[in-house]
């Protein structure tokens, strides 16, 4: 079964690659010989990178509402690492866009995607989880084995969608995706996350995110973007479902220390936040 998941993901930049810059971005990161200068070098020879990260350092995203205004003090004001995985998350949804799949609109993919992204720098900001940035990162991309399948297997990617919506037990879709498949996104996701090189932490966040239990590393922002996951379905039908409620495994909650009394403010927040980080992220 490895060989089969590794086969599926093993031509993906045939349809998505991350671009050079970020294996530049992610040497310089790691070096901790290098500076905010070198690295703004990098990142200022894309431009359409660099115009997208003004306008984020800018943002009331960050508590800015104006005066960063080259690359370096974009740096300065977010910070190296998370810079770094912004770049990645935001590379990952360029590579992505325009990748044809009848299953389900991108629109719809990367919103589910983005809200579940702005609960885990929420929770991450309200347990005060230094990481919070990164976790905002994994939650973008916890999804993205999907896209591989919806691409590379759509008819049963279909199959796996609609047990999962008709089967009366309420088949989890990872479940439904082993039944059909023999294996899921998460583990897709994972793979591809090795092949592009992302970070430990986006690593164990898209292949656990599921199954918070089963982490060994990172486990909090595991939990975190587990949380996040349910979360998301909430925000995005406006509702908040006691059955949705009991999808969040309780060991995730230990993990963060909160509860679900937690829930109706995180969500009023991800709407409240939802069209500035769409314009900052999407556009």
């Amino acid at each position: 079964m490895k060989q089969v998941i590794h086969d599926l993901v093993a031509n993906v930049d045939e349809l998505a690659s991350l671009p050079g810059i970020c294996g530049r971005v992610t040497a310089l990161v790691d070096d901790p010989k290098s500076t905010i200068k070198e690295l703004a070098q990098v990142i200022s020879q894309d431009p359409g990178l660099s115009v997208k990260l003004l306008r984020i350092a800018n943002s009331a995203f960050y508590g800015r509402v104006k005066g960063v205004e080259t690359v370096e003090q974009a740096l300065s004001v977010i910070g190296m690492q998370r810079v770094r995985d912004m770049v990645l998350g935001t590379a990952a949804l360029d590579a992505f866009n325009g990748i044809p799949n009848d299953l389900v609109s991108m629109e719809n993919f990367w919103m589910h995607s983005l809200y579940c992204a702005i609960a885990s720098r929420l929770l991450a900001k309200k347990i005060r989880n230094p990481r919070a940035e990164s976790i905002f990162v994994a939650g973008l991309l916890h999804d993205i084995g999907q896209l591989v399948l919806f691409h590379k297997r759509p008819e049963a990617s279909r199959q796996a969608l609609l047990l999962s919506i008709e089967d009366v037990s309420e088949l989890d879709i990872v479940d439904a995706e082993q039944q059909v498949f023999g294996f899921d996104h998460c583990q897709i996701g994972a793979v591809l996350a090795e092949q592009w090189s992302l970070p430990d932490m986006l690593f164990e966040a898209i292949l656990y995110h599921h199954a918070p239990e089963k982490a060994t590393a990172f486990e909090q922002e595991v939990a975190l973007v587990h949380i996040s996951n349910i979360l998301a379905c909430m925000a995005e039908l406006d509702q908040i479902s006691t059955d949705d409620i009991d999808r969040i495994h309780p060991v995730a909650w230990e993990l963060v220390g909160l509860d679900a009394k937690v829930i109706p403010e995180i969500v009023h927040e991800m709407q409240a936040q939802f069209t500035e980080v769409k314009n900052l992220f999407l556009s």
